[in-house]
């Protein structure tokens, strides 16, 4: 279950870069094409994703995911918003006249205790009215969290290979 559990999560991670394609990347030969870019980076999205995995946050208390993707989105020089609709951040990257495109993640996670016997598994806990209870990404926004990063790091990498403006939000809740 381990095996395919990872699986299905790097094949979602492939499958968010390749989508830039929806901002009309040139297509020259002589180009980086997003899945070898992404197979050559796979080492550093895989450990940016088991970051966000073991670390996640309940809604409208994701103050490290924030900042953490605040952080992602000013190195890759887009201009930053923290603090949209309460721990939301939005990152803005023109590049000249052209389509403007939104890429969204959310950030939260939900209180589901993790028993994936995974080495980066959540060891969060909260307390809740019933209780203590574990935190996880069980719905998987730490790998809609990881593939804004990997798209937001392939466009700032190949400005050369499209125009416009995209909008980079991370909506908390």
């Amino acid at each position: 279950m381990t095996n395919y559990f990872r699986l299905c999560r790097i094949s979602q991670l492939v499958g968010g870069i390749i989508a830039i394609s929806l901002i009309g990347v040139a297509s020259d030969t002589r180009s980086e094409e997003p899945a070898a870019w992404a197979k050559a980076h796979l080492a550093e999205i895989v450990e940016l994703y088991r970051h966000f995995h073991a670390h996640p946050e309940l809604s409208f208390m994701e103050q490290e995911t924030a900042a953490r993707l605040a952080k992602e989105l000013r190195a890759i020089g887009a201009e930053v918003t923290e603090g949209v609709g309460g721990t939301g951040v939005v990152g803005v990257m023109k590049n000249g006249n052209g389509r403007t495109v939104l890429v969204r993640t959310d950030l939260d996670a939900l209180p589901v205790t993790e028993q994936t016997g995974l080495a980066y598994a959540s060891q969060v806990k909260v307390k809740a009215d019933a209780g203590e209870t574990g935190v996880m990404h069980a719905c998987g926004h730490d790998i809609h969290i990881t593939n804004l990063i990997a798209v937001g790091r392939w466009l700032a990498a190949h400005k050369d290979q499209w125009k416009g403006t995209i909008v980079f939000l991370g909506k908390p809740a």
